[in-house]
């Protein structure tokens, strides 16, 4: 993020997947950059492409775990989660399937930023590794976008679930730390199952009102006019962020 700042308390730190991160643009077009600028704020950017709201849970509870000084949120510090209705929800029952599931259980992290400062022997022979033979190890890091829901399955009612059960998570570790929770849900994308989406977001509606969680609901077509691929340009991103800030 634009003029982050790693030795000070963070005033915002921003969770979400590849809108977060910033996806199809450059520093400091992302939506955590925009907001430093906009608010005059040291802003962290956690977003992960690809990644779902499991993942974010985890990521959250790991940060908020570690002892490492190089992470830590002002006392009045915010979080704004960004979540994508186009896709979160796949992701999210895919996550399920692996070892994060773990992190929907109470109070479960391991430390892993912690434990990150002495795993430099094991990076650096995995990467050698790699980059001995990067044709035969190019499948690594890649994901399917989850087409594992389907509309109107038992897959997408396990996923709607496991959503209430992380957003009661979000909602129980920021208050139990007092942090200001902010969510804003990306909707309505195009290029997305509609009938996904619309569910997703009439579960995330009816979490928001029962949880008297701060929430901002976004239609994405207002952004992407003429838009020939997913993700924003960077006077959309500007647009956005402004929205969001506003």
């Amino acid at each position: 993020t634009l003029n982050q700042n790693l030795n000070k308390p963070f005033q915002l730190l921003v969770l979400g997947d590849s809108y977060v991160e910033g996806a199809c643009v450059n520093n400091p077009n992302d939506i955590p950059s925009q907001l430093s600028l906009i608010r005059n704020q040291n802003v962290f950017n956690a977003g992960r492409g690809g990644s779902g709201p499991l993942f974010q849970l985890g990521l959250l509870k790991e940060l908020l775990a570690s002892k490492d000084n190089s992470f830590s949120l002002s006392k009045n510090g915010k979080l704004l989660w960004i979540i994508f209705t186009g896709n979160d929800l796949n992701n999210l029952a895919e996550e399920k399937t692996t070892l994060l599931s773990n992190y929907i259980t109470d109070d479960f992290e391991i430390n892993y930023f912690d434990k990150l400062k002495n795993s430099s022997v094991e990076k650096e022979y995995f990467f050698k590794s790699i980059l001995k033979n990067i044709s035969s190890n190019k499948i690594i890091g890649n994901h399917s976008y989850g087409e594992t829901v389907v509309p109107n399955s038992f897959s997408q009612k396990n996923a709607l679930n496991d959503l209430g059960i992380i957003f009661n998570e979000f909602v129980k570790i920021t208050e139990r730390k007092k942090i200001d929770l902010n969510i804003v849900i990306l909707a309505d994308h195009p290029s997305y199952n509609s009938e996904v989406m619309k569910e997703t977001q009439k579960k995330l509606k009816s979490l928001c009102i029962e949880k008297d969680s701060k929430c901002l609901f976004i239609k994405m077509n207002e952004f992407r006019q003429n838009n020939l691929f997913n993700h924003l340009t960077p006077s959309q991103y500007k647009k956005l962020s402004i929205k969001i800030s506003d």
